[in-house]
């Protein structure tokens, strides 16, 4: 049996893997089926698998929030040089250090609204299999939000188009 055979063996989950970390990382199927060991044919046979493209979506994740969590890391020293700049007796550093200051801030806001609207709604949709969103559903607004319904961050699903 040749030593790259895809679709034979005890390597095949190996090999599976190997090139779902290649296509994660950004190869092209040529490149990741060259390094798993894998024909360009079988690749695209497995890539043509909803498993296989999700596999491979979350490697994908799972490389982007460890990048995330690294800069997390740097965020604190980007935010004390921000600080320091606040205070620096040149009128421009101070208003361009303020601006990166409330622009960046807005934008985290946003961000983290957002990502908590979107898990609600995951909630929301995995619990109507089961029948226990409605619960939780009556009288609900996302974002936690202090100005209320009124706001541009709160909303509720009637907006979204109704409960099912």
């Amino acid at each position: 049996m040749p030593a790259n055979s895809g679709n034979r063996g005890g390597n095949r989950a190996g090999r599976k893997e190997v090139l779902a970390l290649g296509l994660a990382a950004g190869k092209t199927i040529r490149q990741a089926a060259k390094a798993a060991g894998v024909s360009e044919r079988t690749a695209g046979s497995w890539w043509a698998e909803p498993d296989f493209r999700l596999r491979v979506s979350e490697m994908r994740g799972e490389v982007v929030v460890r990048a995330l969590g690294r800069m997390t890391d740097a965020l604190t020293a980007a935010a004390d040089t921000l600080r320091k700049l606040l205070r620096s007796k040149n009128d421009s550093v101070r208003l361009g250090a303020a601006r990166s200051l409330i622009e960046l801030t807005l934008k985290v806001r946003e961000g983290t609204d957002l990502a908590a609207q979107v898990m609600e709604l995951y909630r929301d949709l995995k619990d109507e299999k089961t029948g226990a969103a409605e619960g939780r559903r009556q009288g609900r607004t996302y974002g936690d939000d202090p100005h209320g319904p009124g706001s541009k961050q709160a909303f509720d699903l009637d907006e979204l188009g109704g409960a099912p």
